[in-house]
């Protein structure tokens, strides 16, 4: 297989299931900024890839027209296949580096940010979160997914010079240790790297701006997950001191997948058949007293199962 190129040529997008999810508890979320403007009025920039998932399903389900796609493909014809699977015509593609193209974008309104990147951490994602710290309107979105270490294979005494590495001339979170970047903890890196470049670009920006119009960064995701590889899905809410009366922090914990500090939502959702799918659905929402119960299932995926239920896609055959 080649292992080259953007990761729509090497990836079946639609058979991940732990992505699909993650996708649709972020969109279901982003509903809550309605209370900022009417989503006539948003933006949304992202990664499309071939199938354009992330762009179609904020289409769909909160009515966003003005819909960017930033593609980092310079063949030709590999550009005419993005042109041609695009599923909207209201999508506008842009070739380039998103670090290129970022500043150049409209930010004369609000506007939901999520760059789903091929590769891991790097100094070039934190250019584009501090660019969006720069430019973004209160009541914007900045979502950063990334996948974790590409080999499990390093060293531990060696994992803090590798996310140094990573990370360019940014700062180490403080306190960090190598031992804290086994496993998991490297997406816990991450997402305090993630956010301190953020804090960081808004208050270099407020030192500019009336008290009012200062701007504070609200984490509202913090997600992991397994599919092919280690996941990291880390989301923000940018709120003036002026508007912060329309970031209802109750509407945001209502959602079992809301996370504002560092402990992360893990999905791990478990493997089953159509028939064992359509089994559980039929017991939930679960009444009082109840349990689920499907056989040879353990009850930590039954348990799982019903935590992501209403997210859960279903996958079928069919013959055109």
């Amino acid at each position: 297989m080649d292992v080259r190129g953007p990761s729509y040529k090497r990836v079946d997008y639609s058979l991940r299931r732990a992505k699909a999810i993650q996708r649709k508890m972020v969109v279901e979320g982003l509903s809550l900024l309605r209370r900022f403007a009417p989503f006539s009025q948003y933006r949304f920039i992202g990664f499309g890839g071939l199938r354009f998932a992330d762009l179609a399903l904020v289409h769909q389900q909160l009515g966003i027209t003005k819909l960017i796609s930033i593609e980092h493909e310079a063949d030709g014809l590999q550009q005419k296949r993005l042109q041609f699977n695009k599923p909207l015509r209201s999508i506008e593609l842009r070739f380039g580096k998103s670090n290129d193209l970022l500043p150049k974008v409209p930010w004369t309104g609000r506007t939901i940010v999520w760059l789903d990147y091929d590769d891991g951490m790097s100094a070039d994602v934190l250019t584009d979160v501090a660019t969006f710290g720069t430019l973004a309107q209160s009541g914007s979105a900045l979502l950063i997914s990334l996948p974790l270490r590409a080999g499990d294979d390093t060293k531990p005494e060696k994992l803090l010079k590798a996310f140094r590495s990573a990370i360019g001339s940014s700062p180490l979170p403080a306190g960090l240790i190598s031992s804290d970047l086994d496993g998991w903890g490297w997406a816990q890196a991450c997402r305090r790297v993630i956010a301190g470049a953020l804090q960081d670009a808004l208050a270099d920006r407020g030192l500019a701006l009336a008290s009012s119009e200062r701007l504070r960064c609200h984490q509202v995701y913090n997600i992991e997950y397994v599919d092919s590889r280690r996941m990291l899905t880390v989301g923000f809410v940018i709120v003036s001191q002026e508007e912060s009366g329309r970031f209802l922090v109750d509407e945001w914990t209502d959602l079992p997948w809301f996370r504002s500090k560092e402990e992360a939502l893990r999905i791990d959702p478990p493997i089953l058949t159509p028939h064992e799918l359509r089994h559980l659905a039929q017991q939930l929402p679960r009444a009082d007293g109840g349990s689920l119960s499907s056989p040879g299932i353990s009850d930590e995926e039954l348990a799982m199962f019903e935590q992501l239920y209403r997210h859960y896609p279903l996958f079928i055959e069919a013959i055109a």
